[in-house]
């Protein structure tokens, strides 16, 4: 939880909000997943720091289940990140008739800065990424396994440091998108013929503003904290990216 609240109130609504997430996942998640087939009497975990790459229950294990649920009423699809410690696993979907299907799968490193996180409690290197297709309020049950076959990383495709003047684009079959040499956005260009190719210019900055100190006795000595946003000045500090690197998969 984040904010301008006082550490305390983060605190207790952490606390309401992971209570309230262990309920559902020790009752109506577990009771849902064996109505619906795919879990039986192994023990269903819910990974609460997937956001820093942690998820402990799966550590060192060398074959596990993950299930995805859709609980909304029309289709999805969305990218599921996994992590690993080592990069041999394999990805299965697990068929109604008890088949199961590899996955296209791969894998990109961890940020060196997600490993520095001091809360952090992993010794995860990598995320397997693979694609979930769902329908509505559906369930689904994937088994990765170690595998002899190791998975192939994200390729690297270049590493760009700040003297690079240049700009450079990243594009999928939908969009495409321009960054200049310090990894701002600057623009997103349609490559879809029905919005007749439109494109958006966009300003795109990481600034921050320094708080303001008192001793808040007097309103003219109001500090910057809970609930109040108060700078030291009106022009934000903007920051420029030293180096930036782009991955294609």
């Amino acid at each position: 939880m984040s904010g301008t609240e006082n550490q305390h109130t983060a605190n207790d609504y952490s606390k309401r909000l992971a209570t309230g997430i262990l309920m559902l996942t020790n009752s109506v998640l577990a009771k849902s997943f064996i109505a619906n087939g795919t879990q039986n009497d192994a023990q269903l975990s819910i990974c609460l720091l997937l956001n820093i790459s942690e998820c402990q229950p799966i550590e060192n294990k060398d074959i596990f289940t993950v299930n995805v649920y859709n609980p909304l009423a029309r289709k999805v699809s969305t990218w599921i990140h996994v992590p690993l410690v080592t990069n041999d696993y394999q990805i299965y979907l697990l068929n109604d008739n008890g088949t199961e299907s590899l996955v296209d799968s791969e894998l990109v490193s961890i940020y060196n800065e997600t490993k520095k996180i001091p809360e952090r409690n992993s010794t995860a290197q990598f995320e397997l990424l693979f694609n979930a297709r769902l329908k509505g309020l559906e369930f689904q049950t994937y088994l990765v396994k170690k595998s002899n076959k190791k998975i192939s990383k994200l390729s690297n495709l270049f590493k760009r440091k700040q003297n690079n003047k240049d700009s450079i684009s990243i594009q999928n079959e939908l969009l495409k998108l321009n960054f200049d040499s310090n990894g701002n956005l600057l623009q997103i260009v349609s490559l879809e013929a029905s919005t007749r190719y439109l494109n958006t210019s966009i300003s795109n900055h990481l600034c921050y503003y320094k708080s303001k100190n008192g001793d808040n006795k007097l309103g003219i000595n109001q500090a910057s904290g809970a609930y109040i946003f108060r700078p030291q000045e009106d022009t934000p500090i903007c920051m420029n990216v030293m180096s930036y690197s782009i991955y294609r998969g």
